[in-house]
């Protein structure tokens, strides 16, 4: 083992929760999700391999510093996949392409295009359409026959496999992004050679020729790095469009309120107290509206006063000396320097270290847990570390305990198995027997509900549980339960009264009240 002091995980990048894989997400919460805003960020690039936790992790950090939207990250894939984006107007097809290289044979250069020219077709032709990735091949500048179809920005000459790159554009009515805007040297390379000498551009972004003017700017950045041990030879390639695309429907996150300090004493007392002196200062309601109205106001205020709430923790698996070789990495690489590789296998090194305590601290603090008897945080740790979802069963039984694996069997023996159980025969009416009597009949009380009542039924609530409409957790209830018996036995007593709720109480859902183990008959629901 590397013998590195851990360091205070950073919060300046995307970076995991501590409770998944050490893969890296990003910090905003909005990420990957689209909005109604008129510039996207579409990008590709050869990343080599993506086999390790480190790679991903800074390829993505890369991501997010570049702001790329969408992002191809291609390793030895010959099989085109497309994306489709819902816009406001016109959708946006997005497809991610690994070319042969110039060596490969024709016959399966030919079968990649057909493949690819498949993809395509399936395209709908209103989409705007954007094909990025390696190609594999100089397309070079454009002359008098391709000028339609090149920019005059193109680096190196073109070559047998940038004859098919052009020969696919003209058939699909596609032009290369790359060579249309001019841009410093280092912009437009896409590739260098483990020479340190070769360079040339065979990384592309096509975009349909009708979409064209919503090319913005297309451009090669250096600065972009893998995490890979070795590194990779091709750069960053980024697009700017300008677009419309579908605004996500915004949905609201519930606050919820930190109940993990009620568990301290002075906390709880304070709560109370604040409570206490909340409902002496209130003035009588009328409706029932406005007393439930100001019972959740006075409640969830004063809460929020006492605990607060509970914060979304962001915490990084990668250590801030991590991400300080990385970036001591990425200047040597662009000033040429000598110890380039050896920053790069430090960085490497040091990620999987940070990985490795990672994994040493959730196995620790599953261990306490066991130990402690914390069964509930146990059981978050270990779901949130395997990030399996279960899943049901598809295989089902026939009558005679034979496993159905076909579709339409299955379906069949389902409705067999309703129909079954749906249709049975109604037992008959035997007189005498079905008749109930006057001995049957329950003698129940229709009381409004007493105050011990109330404070029985709070203090069976159980910990630990989503709260309902209200927001207002159990252990808020149950805190508290000596300010808020009353109140609510108030509330309760003139529902019971008026026998109906009005208001904002519609959302709730009311459950028949048992008295003396009994269902009283005059209360409605």
């Amino acid at each position: 083992m590397h013998n590195y002091t851990t360091a205070d995980p950073t919060t300046a990048y995307a970076g995991a929760d501590a409770l998944v894989h050490p893969v890296e997400q990003v910090l905003n919460l909005q990420a990957g999700m689209f909005r109604r805003r008129q510039n996207y960020f579409f990008a590709c690039w050869n990343v080599r391999t993506l086999r390790s936790e480190a790679a991903q992790a800074l390829t993505v950090r890369s991501q997010h510093q570049y702001k790329a939207d969408v992002a191809d990250y291609r390793t030895v894939v010959t099989n085109p996949s497309r994306i489709r984006l819902k816009g406001v107007i016109h959708n946006v097809s997005v497809i991610a392409v690994y070319a042969l290289t110039l060596d490969s044979a024709d016959a399966i250069k030919d079968t990649f295009y057909n493949e690819l020219q498949a993809v395509v077709n399936g395209t709908p032709a209103g989409d705007m359409l954007v094909i990025a990735g390696d190609w594999n091949g100089r397309t070079g500048k454009a002359d008098a026959q391709t000028r339609s179809k090149l920019g005059p920005f193109g680096v190196g000459n073109r070559c047998a496999n940038g004859e098919r790159i052009i020969n696919f554009e003209m058939n699909n009515h596609l032009i290369v992004s790359n060579t249309k805007f001019q841009l410093p040297n280092h912009n437009l390379v896409t590739w260098y050679s483990n020479d340190g000498v070769t360079a040339n551009q065979i990384d592309y972004i096509l975009i349909r020729k009708r979409w064209v003017s919503n090319m913005r700017d297309c451009r090669a950045y250096r600065g972009a790095e893998t995490g890979n041990t070795h590194g990779s030879d091709h750069v960053l390639v980024r697009a700017k469009l300008t677009m419309r695309l579908k605004a996500n429907k915004h949905v609201s996150r519930q606050k919820r309120l930190d109940i993990t300090k009620l568990k301290v004493d002075d906390t709880a007392t304070q709560f109370r107290l604040d409570l206490r002196n909340r409902f002496n200062g209130l003035q009588p309601e009328e409706s029932v509206d406005d007393i439930w109205k100001a019972l959740k106001k006075d409640v969830t205020e004063v809460a929020a006063n006492t605990v607060g709430f509970t914060k979304r923790r962001q915490k990084d698996w990668i250590s801030s000396r991590t991400v300080k070789l990385g970036e001591e990495a990425k200047r040597a690489r662009l000033n040429g320097d000598a110890n380039y590789r050896r920053l790069r296998r430090e960085t490497t090194h040091s990620a999987r270290y940070d990985r490795t305590v990672y994994w040493h601290n959730i196995a620790t603090d599953m261990e306490h847990a066991a130990s402690v008897g914390d069964f509930r945080k146990l059981y978050q740790l270990l779901k949130s570390s395997t990030q399996t979802r279960s899943s049901v069963s598809e295989s089902i039984h026939n009558s005679g305990g034979e496993i159905i694996t076909e579709l339409n069997a299955r379906l069949a023996r389902w409705h067999e198995h309703f129909r079954e159980l749906l249709n049975h025969q109604i037992p008959p009416t035997i007189p005498g027997k079905n008749t109930p009597t006057a001995a049957d009949l329950y003698d129940c009380s229709s009381d409004t509900p007493s105050h011990e009542e109330i404070r029985a039924v709070i203090a069976k609530l159980k910990n630990n549980k989503a709260p309902g409409e209200d927001g207002i957790p159990a252990e808020v209830y149950k805190t508290g339960i000596d300010e808020l018996a009353p109140r609510l036995h108030q509330l309760i007593s003139e529902i019971w009264n008026r026998k109906r709720t009005d208001g904002v109480l519609k959302k709730f859902t009311t459950t028949n009240v048992n008295k003396n183990h009994m269902i009283s008959p005059e209360f409605s629901t």
